[in-house]
């Protein structure tokens, strides 16, 4: 996506915090298995190991197969994946995407889980306005890379599918 007058792009980051009422190594369970992953994002043959290729198999509806590869695993305290679709939808006007998908843990101030999720890499117009401040526990954000700032998001549909999937998250972790 490029700004219509100047043709000049930036990359953004979507963002999610929330505490978790689990431990944290049921939580890297529900991250890392392809069977709980698959409960609450995608079929999928995930393998948790720097390097590993495995895919998130989507209907259709939901983007197709999306391409990823393990290029950080930190159990359980982080686990990061390249997130990359094929563009099979151009005709609906969504482009390809290339992007990064970071998971951090961390212990909870009462014995849980804080999960900490990242997705880097968006293509925004370089005057796309950020203005408030960094992501807070249950919420999700647009975040600038290069400065950190929560913005309603142009297009919900990230936001929702977000909210849609962590509900089951919380629900696998606990």
């Amino acid at each position: 996506m490029s700004d219509p007058d100047t043709g000049e792009t930036k990359r953004a980051s979507l963002g999610l915090a929330c505490d978790l009422d689990a431990p944290i190594e049921k939580v890297w369970r529900a991250l890392s298995d392809p069977a709980l992953l698959a409960q609450w994002l995608l079929p999928n043959d995930i393998v948790a190991e720097p390097g590993a290729r495995f895919a998130l198999n989507g209907s259709a509806a939901d983007g197709g197969t999306i391409a990823c590869e393990i290029l950080e695993s930190d159990p359980p305290r982080r686990l990061s994946f390249s997130w990359r679709t094929d563009g099979s939808k151009a005709d609906s006007g969504e482009k390809p995407l290339d992007t990064i998908v970071t998971f951090e843990l961390e212990p909870g101030e009462e014995g849980g889980t804080r999960l900490r999720l990242f997705h880097d890499g968006f293509v925004v117009p370089a005057d796309y306005p950020f203005d408030a401040p960094a992501p807070e526990a249950d919420t999700i954000v647009l975040l600038p890379l290069d400065l950190v700032a929560r913005r309603r998001l142009r297009k919900p549909r990230y936001a929702i599918s977000a909210r849609r999937a962590l509900p089951t998250l919380m629900r696998l972790a606990a």
